[in-house]
């Protein structure tokens, strides 16, 4: 097609799993139809979008959504969370000028969303068609902090207001109801899979023959947890770490300039990590074991770790392993563990750029 079409995407910046499949959603969306270009709202690391997407865009550094404040991945931060709400609703009317002013600006055709409430309220009041995809909502979230803080009240009930006004939710697996969006549709898995040999990718990275391979897919925060004396314990373990702070002689240091990530995935014989639905889904594809640390105070994890005991090898360990080094027993246990998995499919980025496409026209 000759004349670009704008679509403005919306992506939560907790965690990098609402970008990572927002980016194979619009690199799906770019093969199929060039003419298309992406204006992204998102605070999530530019990095991220600069490495992975293919398509052409522009990153509006921006914060679109509250997600949950947390000191590590393990450990949330409620007060924090809701005092970052209330000033966020005190400067609702300014963000929804602003953002109405981008998207005068940009001209885009539709809003598409990973999962922030705003963006859906933004195309009800531009009158432009929104589409959503995830596998939970920040009112679900949220819902049972509100029996000890009441002031999650309001905020649950604004979220759902703002959810109800998106024309359509394409519900990933390991879900919960998302009762609020009025329409919705299941689909499959948004995933990556490796297309190398597991061997050549051990070789590429200098692993030697005969060891068992580790991927350690933890934040920084959660990593500071680890004595590193605990790395040295098997020494037919390797460690593979996108981590520069990280370091020892079983420590095998990868740059995410150079390394896709689930290329190491593939190369691993298990992957340490905490429960999130991006880990879930490319270890599930690339056929490693998981090993997940609890997350005792975020509700997604039963979600997750339920999938997961049903579809592929998966162990859980609580957060303590991580200081005790009780997690290298448990991962080697896993790296020599066959991977079981039960069929399910894995193209949602397909199906939800069908869908935007068809409701372009």
């Amino acid at each position: 097609m000759s004349s670009i079409r704008r679509l403005a995407v919306y992506v939560s910046g907790h965690g990098l799993g609402h970008s990572v499949r927002s980016i194979e959603v619009m690199n799906r969306l770019w093969e199929m139809d060039s003419g298309l270009f992406f204006q992204i709202r998102t605070d999530a690391p530019p990095w991220i979008y600069r490495l992975y997407l293919k398509a052409p865009y522009h990153l509006g550094k921006v914060s679109v959504d509250v997600g949950t404040v947390q000191r590590t991945s393990l450990c949330v931060d409620r007060e924090a969370t809701l005092a970052k709400w209330r000033l966020l609703l005190k400067q609702w009317d300014a963000w929804v000028l602003s953002e109405l002013t981008a998207l005068e600006r940009t001209g885009a055709r539709m809003i598409l969303g990973d999962i922030p409430p705003f963006a859906f309220h933004l195309a009800g009041q531009w009158k432009i068609p929104s589409l959503a995809w995830g596998n939970f909502g920040w009112d679900w979230i949220y819902e049972p902090w509100s029996k000890e803080m009441p002031a999650f009240h309001e905020i649950i009930r604004h979220i759902r207001s703002c959810y109800c006004e998106a024309d359509l939710l394409m519900r990933l697996p390991a879900h919960e109801p998302m009762s609020a969006f009025p329409n919705r549709v299941n689909i499959p898995l948004i995933t990556r899979q490796s297309t190398k040999d597991r061997k050549d990718i051990r070789r590429a990275l200098g692993i030697e023959e005969g060891v068992k391979v580790v991927l350690l897919a933890l934040p920084e925060t959660d990593m500071e947890l680890i004595d590193p004396k605990h790395f040295d314990q098997d020494e037919e373990i390797r460690f593979i770490c996108p981590l520069r702070k990280v370091s020892g002689h079983s420590i095998v240091p990868v740059s995410r300039e150079t390394a896709w990530f689930p290329d190491l995935v593939q190369a691993s014989d298990a992957v340490l990590s905490k429960p999130g639905y991006g880990i879930m889904a490319e270890t599930y594809v690339n056929r490693t074991p998981l090993l997940c640390v609890k997350r005792d105070d975020f509700r997604e994890n039963e979600l997750l770790m339920r999938w997961m005991r049903n579809h592929m090898t998966v162990d859980e360990i609580e957060g303590d392993s991580l200081r005790s080094g009780e997690w290298v027993r448990r991962i080697r246990k896993l790296t020599e563990s066959p991977f079981k998995s039960r069929p399910a499919e894995v193209h949602g980025d397909r199906e939800i750029a069908e869908t935007i496409l068809n409701r372009l026209e």
